[in-house]
C-alpha cells in the first residue's frame, strides 16, 4: 500500500508555484507497489478502530539510515514513535511525537555533541479517493493531509519528514566550547550587552520628562 503524502521538505523557498499542475488524480491512477511488507511504522485501519493508541521503538539501523540524509554526520542511538489515532469529519486525526537521540559534532569546535530531540506529529489522513475531485493546484491545507489507499497506514514518510526538520541546521554545544578560549554563547552575550557600565549608572538613573 502507498501513501501518497502532500507533505513537501522545507527547502527555505515557496515551492506551490513549482507544482501547479501536479495532479494527485493522476498518481492515484498509477499502480502502486506494496510497500506494507517492508514498512517499519503501519499500522491496519480495522486496528484503528479497536485501538487509538499505537507506539514503535525505532531500530537504531532504520534511524541511521533516516539521519545519513544530513548534511552533516550524526548517528542514531535511540527512537521511538508515539501516536494517537482521532476520527474526525475531515478524516483520521493523527497527533504523535518522535523521540530520538543522537550523536553528532559541534559545528564550532567538533567535540562529540549529543542530541536529545522530539518531532511533533499532527496531520489528518484520508483516502486517496477523496483526493479525486480535488483542484490540480495544492493549497496550503493541502499540506497538512495524507492520503492513503487500501486498508494500510504507512507512518514511515511522516516519521522521516519529522525527524529530519527537527535536526538543528548547525549542531554546537549549549554552553561556550571548551577548546576556544574567549567564546561565548548567544545568553552570555544578550547579558554582557544589557549590563550597564558602572561609570554610566548615574546617566541611566536620569528619567526624561515627557516637557523635555
Amino acid at each position: 500500500m502507498l501513501v501518497v503524502s502532500a507533505k513537501l521538505l522545507h527547502t527555505g523557498k515557496s515551492f506551490l508555484s513549482d507544482i501547479n499542475m501536479f495532479s494527485i488524480k493522476q498518481i492515484n491512477q498509477k499502480e502502486s507497489p506494496d510497500k506494507s511488507s517492508t514498512s517499519l511504522l503501519h499500522v491496519e485501519l480495522a486496528q484503528v478502530h479497536r485501538q487509538t493508541k499505537f507506539t514503535w521503538t525505532i531500530p537504531v539501523s532504520w534511524l541511521n539510515n533516516i539521519l545519513a540524509q544530513c548534511e552533516y554526520p550524526v548517528w542514531g542511538i535511540s527512537g521511538q514513535c508515539d501516536v494517537t489515532f482521532t476520527s474526525e469529519t475531515q478524516g483520521l486525526h493523527l497527533q504523535g511525537m518522535v523521540h530520538f537521540v543522537g550523536e553528532t559534532e559541534c559545528a564550532t569546535c567538533l567535540s562529540k555533541l549529543k542530541l536529545d530531540l522530539c518531532a511533533h506529529i499532527d496531520t489528518f489522513m484520508q483516502p486517496a479517493d477523496s483526493a479525486e475531485d480535488t483542484q490540480d493546484e495544492l493549497t496550503p491545507e493541502d499540506l497538512n493531509v495524507e492520503y492513503y489507499q487500501g486498508t494500510t497506514l504507512i507512518l514511515d514518510d511522516m516519521v522521516t519528514d519529522s525527524i529530519l526538520l527537527e535536526l538543528p541546521m548547525h549542531p554546537r554545544c549549549e554552553r561556550a566550547c571548551k577548546k576556544i578560549n574567549g567564546l561565548v554563547t548567544v545568553e552570555e552575550l544578550e547579558q554582557r550587552e544589557s549590563t550597564v557600565d558602572p561609570r554610566l549608572q548615574a546617566l541611566a538613573n536620569i528619567k526624561l520628562s515627557k516637557e523635555s
